[in-house]
């Protein structure tokens, strides 16, 4: 993960018929309603709404304001921790917050924060920096954390799967149209991983995306 700019630059296109598009870029700061100018990482949703993990909370932006979501102890629904290092949007349009201690999903419409409580066999659950979310081909979503290494989430069956023999230390996933996910290490020597969706299996490779 790259480390976070100090303010969100993001661009309002504007379409010129001849010449192509030009843009104008405005510049958002604490003074204009961001929670922190510390930005970890963004998101557009499905209803075109902008999201940005900050360094104290999550704030969505509809395009003239922003609203921000904070830990809140007199809140249960609230989220468990301000420190947002990653995003996604599934499916059902449900938005899954990756913080410094773990991994929350957030319901839009009631705007409820749940924690993923989930274990694995060994009772290992996710405590660690979350800095990256995939979801594959196969419905499974993959967690890149940092300490941790990679779980691995079965929603139909509601089962957490951990593999940290290679690397603790995940910074991103990615999928190729052949299905295998790579991951990018953050441990020492900076080893990339390549992994088989279905066994889990794992090689080590040069490069993010060698081919087998």
């Amino acid at each position: 993960m790259k480390k976070a700019f100090c303010t969100i630059l993001f661009s309002l296109i504007s379409l010129h018929f001849i010449f192509g598009a030009s843009f104008q870029f405005v510049k958002y700061q604490v003074e204009n309603g961001l929670s922190h100018n510390t930005v970890w990482c963004s998101l557009q949703d499905q209803s075109d709404f902008m999201w940005f993990g900050t360094s104290d909370g999550l704030n969505c932006f509809d395009g003239k304001s922003f609203h921000t979501y904070r830990y809140d102890p007199q809140n249960k629904n609230s989220l468990g921790n301000n420190f947002v290092l990653s995003l996604f949007e599934d499916e059902r349009k449900r938005l899954w917050v990756g913080t410094q201690k773990g991994l929350y999903s957030f319901d839009k419409a009631t705007e409820k924060f749940t924690a993923f409580a989930y274990e694995t066999e060994d009772g290992v659950y996710i405590s660690s920096p979350v800095n990256n979310i995939l979801k594959t081909k196969n419905g499974n979503l993959w967690i890149a954390t940092q300490g941790q290494g990679i779980f691995i989430f079965n929603e139909k069956n509601n089962t957490l799967r951990q593999n940290s023999a290679h690397t603790h230390f995940v910074a991103a996933l990615t999928q190729s149209p052949e299905g295998h996910v790579y991951a990018s290490s953050r441990h020492e020597g900076r080893k990339d991983l390549c992994f088989t969706t279905n066994r889990m299996v794992c090689r080590v490779i040069s490069s993010t995306f060698a081919r087998r």
